[in-house]
C-alpha cells in the first residue's frame, strides 16, 4: 500500500469518527496535521498513521466515558 493510500484511508477513518463525534473536529485535524508533518520529517508512514490512529481511539475511548 502506497503512503499516499494509507493516508487517504486514514483520513477516512478519520471521517467516520468525527461524524459520530462532530464535536471532536478541531482535535481530529489536529493528529492528522501532526503525523503529517512527522512523515514529511522523515518519520515512518506505517508507524506515524498507527499513532494517530491510536490517538483518535483513544479520543472515542474518552468520549464514551462520559
Amino acid at each position: 500500500m502506497s503512503d499516499l493510500q494509507e493516508i487517504n484511508d486514514l483520513v477516512q477513518y478519520a471521517r467516520s469518527f468525527k461524524n459520530d463525534n462532530p464535536d471532536k473536529f478541531y482535535q481530529i485535524w489536529e493528529l492528522i496535521e501532526l503525523c503529517i508533518d512527522e512523515i514529511e520529517q522523515g518519520g515512518s508512514p506505517t508507524h506515524e498513521i498507527e499513532l494517530c490512529k491510536e490517538s483518535i481511539k483513544q479520543l472515542e475511548e474518552d468520549e464514551s466515558e462520559n
